[in-house]
């Protein structure tokens, strides 16, 4: 029996200094008093409504336990882009997170939530559930908070913050200056049988679709 299904979706830009062909996803930090200007660079060969990836939230924490959420951002699909800002601490980790939000008659007409992760979780996260991914996350509510959080709720913003410093995103955060890729996690209904790969000039889009 076919179900609903929250499914991660990986799309694979490039590597961070991986020395490859096309790898394009880099980040830096550079002191720059009061503080440090961080900025992270990276392919979005394309997103799966072919809209902007909005409401960016760049999400770091420090060593002392500082946690900086700074948004909102907005990238368009089709070239290499980059998010840059100011912090008033040294990063020791981040995770970004956005939005691509449907369009009538346009891609599946689903809201996909983007997130740049550390490159082995993603590696890893191919094919999953964003529920086996984030094991104490669903995708529908994750999606209702984090509107609420960019749009100024102080409980939404707590809760995210709690996400990425000691919950299911904790796993997924890298470190500035180190690799990461773009993930893209979507629901899929009915569910066709067997495996689906679809490959890009720029990286990998691969999702392993299963039955119930």
């Amino acid at each position: 029996m076919n179900s609903l299904r929250c499914t991660l979706l990986a799309l694979v830009a490039g590597l961070a200094a991986s020395g490859s062909a096309g790898a394009m996803n880099f980040s830096s930090v550079t002191p720059a008093a009061p503080g440090f200007d961080t900025s992270y660079t990276f392919d979005l060969p394309f997103t799966l409504n072919g809209n902007d990836v909005t409401s960016i939230m760049i999400l770091e924490a420090g060593a002392a336990g500082e946690v900086s959420m700074d948004f909102p951002f907005a990238v368009a699909p089709g070239d290499t882009a980059t998010l840059a800002h100011h912090i008033g601490f040294f990063p020791t980790s981040a995770l970004i997170v956005g939005l691509e939000l449907p369009s009538p008659n346009v891609g599946d007409g689903k809201t996909h939530i983007a997130m740049w992760v550390d490159s082995g979780f993603a590696a890893g996260a191919i094919g999953l559930r964003f529920s086996e991914a984030f094991p104490n996350s669903r995708h529908s509510l994750f999606i209702a908070n984090y509107l609420l959080a960019v749009g100024g709720d102080a409980a939404a913003q707590q809760a995210l913050a709690d996400f990425f410093v000691t919950g299911d995103g904790a796993g997924a955060a890298f470190t500035p200056g180190g690799s990461f890729r773009y993930i893209m996690s979507t629901v899929i209904v009915p569910e066709p049988a067997g495996p689906l790969l679809w490959a890009s000039g720029l990286g990998l889009l691969a999702l392993l679709l299963r039955r119930a």
